[in-house]
This record gives structure tokens, C-alpha cells and sequence, in this order.
């Protein structure tokens, strides 16, 4: 739905109106985009630590589990609780200043993926999406 709102949003605009209430859209687009890519992030991370908290109790075994997955179980305890106490606290934050101060919100997510924890999991994220089996 975002794509298609901005999508419309290349027309060209005919008057100075016109551009402000483009220009104003496409912020408009590209913040809640972010906040959706951040919830979504969110979950993958409280995923996470459900999976990590529980992998000595999951019947794991070599043919039922993806490669990606057991990569994933590989992270480290406390890169995964940090990344989880960091996340709840950015998302408190980010929602809490997304209306009424948006360079807060901003600079609370740039804080946050700049994080050691944050990184550690999105490189393993990465890599895991770089060799994912088909």
C-alpha cells in the first residue's frame, strides 16, 4: 500500500502547492514504511530470543532443520537478550516521539542499529539470507 501511494505521487506536480503536498506525502510514505520495516524487525527479534531461549528444549535434528535455522540458534545468549532489552527500549522511545518529534525518533533508531548486539544479529541475518538453501 505504501508503494502505491508513492507511486501515484510521481505525477508532476503543476503549482508550488502541488510539490509541498507531494513532498509532504512522500515523507509522509517513507516514515511509516520505516515504522513498519521497525515492527517487523521488532518481532523477528522477540522471534528470536523465543528460539534462543529454547533451543536446549527443542528436538532439534540435522533433516528437519533449515541450515538458516540452526545458524540463527548459533547467536550468542547475550547478544540476543541485549539485542532484545535495546529493542524494547528504541521502540518505547520511537513511538513515543514519532509524532511530535521525528528527529528524536530518527536518531533513536540510528543509535540503535548502530548498537553492537544490533549488528551481531542483522550480520548473522545477512549471511544467513546470503547462503540460505533452496
Amino acid at each position: 500500500a505504501i508503494r502505491d501511494g508513492m507511486n501515484t505521487l510521481t505525477i508532476t506536480p503543476t503549482c508550488t502547492k502541488d510539490k509541498r503536498a507531494v513532498k509532504s506525502m512522500t515523507r509522509f510514505c517513507g516514515i511509516s514504511k520505516m515504522t513498519v520495516d521497525f515492527y517487523s524487525f521488532s518481532v523477528y527479534i522477540a522471534l528470536l530470543m523465543i528460539m534462543v531461549v529454547h533451543r536446549d528444549t527443542l528436538a532439534v535434528k540435522s533433516s528437519s532443520v533449515v541450515k538458516g535455522d540452526v545458524m540463527i540458534l548459533d547467536l550468542h545468549r547475550d547478544d540476543v537478550v541485549k539485542a532484545v532489552e535495546r529493542t524494547r527500549m528504541t521502540l518505547s522511545t520511537y513511538c513515543s516521539f514519532i509524532a511530535t518529534n521525528l528527529d528524536r525518533s530518527t536518531k533513536a533508531m540510528q543509535q540503535y542499529l548502530q548498537g553492537k548486539a544490533i549488528k551481531n544479529v542483522i550480520d548473522k541475518k545477512k549471511y544467513i539470507q546470503q547462503h540460505r538453501i533452496s
